[in-house]
């Protein structure tokens, strides 16, 4: 019993201290939107790929990268995971 929860112990430290990896993306053919998601798999960026080409219309391309915020500018639009504009985004 005693070593069961030193184990559990140790698990939900090391889970506490793993960062979230979430970015601001921003597309290869479509320079006036970034999208940010909570993430950094292959699916999160497919995931801003899909949202970024439904609040703008167009085919926004591959992920040309990414930063830790997004500021809405006279052209840049930034949107958050759920395809909601925002005048601020950080991720950081």
């Amino acid at each position: 019993m005693k070593h069961n929860l030193l184990i559990l112990l140790s698990l939900s430290v090391f889970s506490i201290n793993l960062p979230l990896s979430a970015k601001c993306y921003s597309f290869r053919k479509n320079k006036d939107v970034k999208v940010c998601i909570n993430g950094d798999s292959n699916a999160d960026r497919r995931k801003a790929q899909n949202i970024c080409k439904q609040v703008s219309g167009l085919d926004c391309g591959g992920v040309g990268g990414y930063t830790g915020s997004c500021n809405k500018g006279t052209q840049l639009k930034c949107y958050n995971e759920e395809g909601k504009e925002q005048k601020n985004i950080s991720v950081d």
